[in-house]
Order: C-alpha cells, then sequence, then structure tokens
C-alpha cells in the first residue's frame, strides 16, 4: 500500500493500531499521522512484521496505553526518511526484535 499526500487522523482502536495496523509492505509520502488512540500499542501505527517505510512524513500526538505512542515495530523493518515522529505518548517509537 502507498499513501501520498494523506492525513490519518483521531482514529481510535481497542487493541493495536489506533490510526494504521500494518502486516504487509507500506509506503507513506508526504503523509502525516496524528491524535490517533490504541488501547494497547502503536497509537499512530502497529507495524506487525510489515515493511513500513515513512518519506517527508509526519507522526505527532497519537496514544498508546501501553506502548509505543507513535509507532510500535513489532519485528518488522522500519525506514524514516526525512520524517518526523514527535510528541508521542508513551513513547515515540518502540522497537521489538
Amino acid at each position: 500500500m502507498t499513501m501520498d499526500n494523506s492525513v490519518v487522523k483521531k482514529n481510535k482502536a481497542k487493541k493495536d493500531g489506533g490510526g494504521i495496523f500494518n502486516e504487509g509492505t507500506m509506503t507513506m509520502d508526504n503523509s502525516v499521522v496524528k491524535k490517533n488512540t490504541a488501547g494497547k500499542r502503536g497509537g499512530g501505527i502497529f507495524n506487525d512484521g510489515g515493511t513500513l517505510t515513512l518519506v517527508d512524513s509526519v507522526v505527532k500526538k497519537n496514544k498508546a496505553n501501553i506502548n509505543g505512542g507513535g509507532i510500535f515495530n513489532d519485528g518488522g523493518t522500519l525506514t524514516l526518511v526525512d520524517s518526523v515522529v514527535k510528541k508521542n505518548n508513551p513513547n515515540n517509537i518502540v522497537e521489538v526484535p
């Protein structure tokens, strides 16, 4: 999946991936993920073993009740190119091998 010039905002998940739950290959270009909430992990994005690439994108002001407010990368590949992950609660990025 490819997202260009998109906004993912104010979504909620009971468990993981408040804004986005990725298990495949995903590229975000010039996009924003903000103010999303997850009941467990990955308030903004939960990357479940997939390949996630963010280019010129922003992940901010997301919340997870357990961990990875911005991005929770669970065994996947995460690449950030000229992107910002900030002001997420409780953590900006959590990576689990």
